[in-house]
């Protein structure tokens, strides 16, 4: 049987405590991994600087993804350690960088380094060693293993750095299922310019940035995706028409779909070519738009609205 592929990009999980705070330390993953599961058949590999995630970019991620396309056929399935602040991003780029995937692709981490007493961390790695061989993630294909809980990649976000129960998907229906036998690279990383606009009551509608050809803006509104009829909304909405920018509305509601055609405060968006994201996580739409390889608008709006995975599900 091929080995696991044990995949330290650091985080929390393999950190140390140093004069300035916590900082990722080589040691710490291997260290308990030899100590504590001497019978698993696992290779060990840390390839990239370990980094607090909060470091993190897609440039890092897609160069992961990049060496698990290159060493796949070596392994039976990846277990990757990742510090838990963009976790989610990270998993949901993943499942936008892979088409598809029989590698079952598990991410980790924890709240609590390994060298803590106390810790969610062995826990975690533990659960993620024993989900590795499991049918269901043969079904899901990229997962995240937090707090015993087996997370849909495109599906979730970081809900609570207070307890272990640090994240949660906003799904509740059945995972998908893989079709596809093959790991394949979907398509070369487009980073996009994307502004995102955080609409309150308090909100100064004078402070709108001018709408600038080939951005993206995603208005974060409430609920089903109202936001304010103000002049000077309406004014940055007319000029991101005549500037070809894009503009979506993302609700600040976790547990949520946009669907401008409920309300009125909603309805008055479309006359403004308002893109509803739906119920895609925040992390899955800027993975999302980061891997559509366009720069036509009415290409970009209709593959952004097109299933590539489980995010509109």
């Amino acid at each position: 049987m091929k080995p696991i592929l044990i995949l330290n990009l650091g985080g929390t999980i393999c950190m140390c405590p140093s004069e300035s705070g916590l900082i990722p330390d080589s040691q710490v993953l291997p260290d308990f991994l030899n100590k504590h599961h001497q019978r698993l058949n696992f290779v060990y590999k840390e390839p990239f600087e370990l980094i607090d995630s909060s470091q993190a970019n897609n440039v890092y991620w897609y160069q992961c993804a990049q060496y698990i396309m290159d060493n796949h056929n070596d392994y039976r399935g990846v277990i990757i350690t990742h510090g838990t602040d963009t976790m989610a991003y990270f998993a949901s780029s993943l499942r936008f960088y892979f088409a598809s995937t029989s590698l079952p692709i598990i991410i980790t981490g924890s709240q609590l380094p390994l060298t803590q007493d106390g810790n969610d961390a062995i826990a975690n790695v533990q659960f993620a060693i024993k989900q590795i061989d499991d049918r269901l993630i043969q079904q899901m294909g990229i997962a995240i293993a937090f707090n015993n809980q087996l997370l849909q990649a495109e599906k979730t976000s970081k809900v609570d750095t207070q307890t272990f129960n640090g994240f949660a998907q906003n799904c509740t229906t059945a995972v998908l299922t893989q079709s596809i036998s093959a790991l394949t690279m979907m398509r070369e990383l487009n980073i996009k310019n994307i502004q995102l606009i955080w609409i309150h009551p308090s909100f100064d509608f004078n402070q709108l940035p001018t709408p600038q050809s080939g951005l993206i803006y995603i208005f974060k509104s409430y609920g089903a995706g109202n936001l304010p009829k103000h002049p000077k909304l309406e004014d940055f909405l007319l000029k991101a028409i005549q500037k070809n920018a894009v503009v979506i509305n993302h609700s600040q509601c976790f547990y949520s779909e946009v669907d401008m055609n409920i309300y009125a405060a909603g309805n008055w968006l479309g006359n403004y070519n308002v893109l509803g994201a739906k119920n895609m996580t925040m992390e899955a739409l800027m993975a999302k738009l980061h891997c559509i390889d366009t720069d036509d608008i009415k290409k970009l709006k209709t593959l952004l609205l097109t299933p590539f995975h489980y995010e509109l599900a």
